[in-house]
């Protein structure tokens, strides 16, 4: 009878891990739908100032829209940290002490990251989409450069958090993730 139940035991894990990874695509798929409507919405912007001869301050939207769409990218690639941490320090384990030694892409994963700078983990490998929206912050803000404006400085500090809030979710990752569970 206990290997029927260590049977049932590895098949409910099993199901959870399918479930998870779903549940990661998921994520992936809404971090696609975002970047998608970010990207329409900066060049329907871009193309007001540029066509159709609209005021320049108009590009001081490009900031809030690139912070709204760095936030929802970075809450979704921290779903997707959660989910693998959770995978390589609860559920891989367990199937493993059932099956014996088994490969771990989970943990392959967290050993090339760790092996990279946290800018790079941040920005390059997670979200490429997240260095185009700053760039195009950083850009509308030099574009206009009028200090004098309020809205200016606003998008200042909206840019300055789009850069620092995947940052910190990435160093909040790093450091839960080398942690054994």
């Amino acid at each position: 009878m206990g290997g029927e139940s260590s049977e049932t035991a590895v098949g409910i894990a099993l199901a959870e891990f399918n479930a998870l990874r779903a549940e990661i695509i998921s994520h992936i798929t809404a971090q696609t739908a975002v970047v998608t409507l970010g990207v329409t919405a900066l060049g329907i912007l871009v193309g007001l100032v540029a066509k159709e001869g609209a005021d320049d301050h108009l590009l001081l939207v490009v900031p809030p829209v690139s912070m709204f769409v760095i936030l929802l990218l970075t809450a979704e690639n921290y779903r997707i940290w959660r989910i693998g941490d959770y995978i390589r320090n609860h559920l891989w384990p367990f199937l493993q002490a059932q099956a014996g030694p088994v490969p771990s892409w989970e943990a392959e994963v967290i050993r090339y990251r760790s092996s990279r700078g946290i800018f790079f983990k941040a920005a390059a490998i997670d979200s490429p989409a997240i260095i185009l929206f700053i760039v195009a912050s950083v850009a509308s803000l030099a574009w206009i450069r009028d200090p004098g404006d309020g809205l200016w400085w606003a998008g200042c500090a909206m840019t300055a958090t789009a850069i620092g809030a995947p940052i910190a979710v990435a160093l909040s990752s790093r450091s839960n993730s080398l942690r054994p569970g």
